[in-house]
């Protein structure tokens, strides 16, 4: 899987550059956006002060 911000350009625009999830169909590789990746992981971002560590 890539992941990228880029969209996918418009099909019936002419294009002078080739965009990552464009070239990613065209390859049969999944891409997504990274927000649509972390959803997908269930990612979890806590937030707080961090535990003590063990004195050594």
């Amino acid at each position: 899987m890539v992941v990228t911000h880029e969209q996918p350009e418009n099909p019936n625009k002419k294009r002078k550059t080739v965009k990552i999830p464009d070239a990613c169909r065209d390859l049969s590789v999944g891409w997504a956006d990274p927000f649509k990746m972390l959803r997908n992981k269930h990612a979890n971002f806590v937030l707080g002060t961090p535990s003590k560590a063990p004195p050594s």
